[in-house]
């Protein structure tokens, strides 16, 4: 099956903290693609929540967080959206108002269906140049997403592509495309610091003939965090 990936779109929240974030774009959203929406944030420990205009639904992941330096990360899926030709997706906290909040949108197409495998992810509190979490079936595609406490650069491991590497807001996002057997998700970070990882795997099931590299992928990054330091 030949790959094609489409190229990224990005908007900035330049507001810096809220209670939503939006992911936006000018793209044709086909109904029963695979929508993987990574979400990070810091200064608040607050229960997040993802939709969007399409009315699709999405499905949370064990949300990680490291509560020493107060940032979180987490996994949203819905293995089936509904069409949108301009979709907009949205992570709430309610009442809550985090700051450098990020989400990326991850689609993928295929063929028959689709269905969650597995997941992972740690927030161990200690510095380190490598994130990683424990091992976990990686089936036809996984989907990583790593938060750091500095705003340093990363370097995927063997056979990932770095969807994003946002070092002005710490986040960094990373699939692979199987089929893939087992791994550890991880990548390797500039500087030694607190991050927090979180990783998804989905299978192709029932007559199709395995992922397609994501169509799109849009972001948004808030304020830089320099400011912090």
């Amino acid at each position: 099956m030949a790959f094609t990936r489409g190229t990224p779109e990005v908007v900035s929240d330049s507001a810096g903290s809220g209670a939503t974030i939006q992911a936006t774009g000018v793209y044709d959203q086909a109904a029963g693609e695979l929508l993987v929406v990574a979400v990070s944030w810091e200064n608040v420990n607050a229960t997040c929540t993802v939709s969007d205009i399409a009315g699709s639904t999405f499905t949370p992941l064990t949300k990680q967080r490291d509560a020493a330096s107060e940032f979180s990360t987490q996994l949203f899926y819905c293995l089936s959206c509904n069409a949108s030709a301009v979709n907009v997706v949205t992570a709430s906290w309610g009442v809550s108002t985090p700051t450098y909040r990020n989400i990326a949108v991850h689609r993928f197409s295929y063929s028959g269906s689709a269905a969650f495998v597995a997941e992972s992810g740690a927030a161990p509190g200690s510095g380190s140049t490598n994130p990683n979490c424990a091992s976990i079936d990686a089936s036809d595609v996984i989907v990583i997403l790593v938060k750091e406490f500095s705003g340093t650069n990363s370097t995927p491991d063997t056979g990932y592509t770095e969807d994003y590497d946002v070092a002005a807001n710490a986040t960094h996002g990373f699939d692979k495309i199987g089929p893939n057997g087992t791994l550890t998700p991880q990548c390797t970070i500039g500087t030694s610091v607190q991050w927090g990882i979180v990783a998804a795997s989905f299978s192709n099931t029932a007559g199709g003939s395995g992922f397609a590299v994501p169509r799109n992928i849009s972001f948004i990054t808030a304020v830089n965090r320099a400011a912090n330091f």
